[in-house]
This record gives C-alpha cells, sequence and structure tokens, in this order.
C-alpha cells in the first residue's frame, strides 16, 4: 500500500514534488536556542563566583526559577520550529496541489487546488542568503477568484517553479492525470 501524505490523497493519485522550507531557516532557532543556553550556561557556571551571595535564601530561588525558564524556552522555540518546518509543506501531485500550513500547534490549515486551475507559477530569491543558498519564495497563481499558494522559502525556487508549470501544462494538455512514471522517489522529494 502506498504512503498517504494527506487525508484526502486518492489511491491512485501519485506525489510527484514535496515542497519545504530551506534547512537554513531553522539556522535563528537554532541561533536563538543556542544564545539562551550559553547564557543559562554562563549564569550558572560565573554569576555564584562573582556574586557568592546569590545562592542564598530568596535569591536562589528567583536565581534557579530564572535559569530554568531559560532553558525551557530555548528548548521549546528550538522544538517547536522544528516541528513547524516538519508540518509545513507543500504536495504536489499528478492531479493536485496541496498546501499543508501548521499555523499553531492546534491551527493547521490544508488548501487544495487542482491543476488545470493554475495560471501562472512564479519565483523569487531576494537577498544575498537566499540566492548563495539558492532557495526563495514560489507564488501560484490561480484561476479566478481563488486564492494563490504562496510557499516560503523553499529550495531551488525556480526550478520547483518550473516543474510545476510543466505539470500544469502536462494535466492541461493531456486532459487526465500525469503518468505515474512522472513520479519521483522519496529520497528526492526533500530536496
Amino acid at each position: 500500500m502506498r504512503k498517504k501524505y494527506f487525508d484526502a490523497q486518492s489511491d491512485d493519485e501519485v506525489v510527484l514534488l514535496l515542497l519545504r522550507r530551506h534547512w537554513f531557516t531553522l539556522f535563528n532557532a537554532g541561533l536563538i536556542t543556542f544564545l539562551m543556553y550559553f547564557f543559562g550556561l554562563v549564569s550558572v557556571m560565573v554569576l555564584p563566583m562573582m556574586f557568592p551571595s546569590i545562592n542564598k535564601g530568596f535569591s536562589d530561588n528567583l536565581y534557579v526559577l530564572v535559569n530554568s525558564l531559560l532553558f525551557l524556552f530555548g528548548t521549546t522555540n528550538f522544538f517547536s520550529s522544528v516541528a513547524f518546518y516538519y508540518l509545513n509543506v507543500g504536495i504536489i501531485t499528478n492531479e493536485n496541489i496541496v498546501q499543508i500550513n501548521q499555523a499553531r500547534f492546534f491551527s493547521r490549515q490544508i488548501s487544495e487546488l487542482e491543476l488545470d486551475k493554475i495560471q501562472d507559477v512564479s519565483s523569487s530569491q531576494k537577498g544575498i542568503m537566499h540566492n548563495f543558498l539558492n532557495f526563495g519564495n514560489i507564488e501560484v497563481q490561480t484561476a479566478g477568484k481563488l486564492p494563490n499558494f504562496s510557499f516560503t522559502n523553499v529550495g531551488n525556487a525556480s526550478e520547483n517553479a518550473r516543474k510545476i508549470m510543466e505539470m500544469a501544462e502536462q494535466y492541461r494538455g493531456r486532459g487526465h492525470r500525469l503518468k505515474k512514471e512522472n513520479s519521483v522517489k522519496d529520497a528526492d522529494m526533500l530536496k
């Protein structure tokens, strides 16, 4: 049995491409977590030597509480960033584009669009890091009053935008599903 990537995926629907944010987008969360841990460790090691009275009475309790909160928020920040990185995904199948957006821990939005409703696909890379690491934004423009799909900070944005447009043109040209031979292996989808 084939792996289902989303609930509405039909049995003969094949995933052709998975779009996730570029790994570099986790850098900010990692940096913030590192700084929180660093300041927490410095305060644990240095402050008691500089201020010996910090380990006595009420100030000891406050000191332990502040350090505990620093480590707790650092860890929570990192793991929530990794969870949102993994859960926010764009899925292109031989029939549809599906965008899964995990806004908060208990708030998820799933949008689906048939390939023949795509009018245009564009990509943009703004900034030194975007160009250096080859990631950017993809905007899928739809027909009529349908909302546009936007994938932010996706790796190989221009190449993936070109692939999406080609898939939509093939879908419209044939008037039916893309062939299953166009599917990619799981390892290739995560690039």
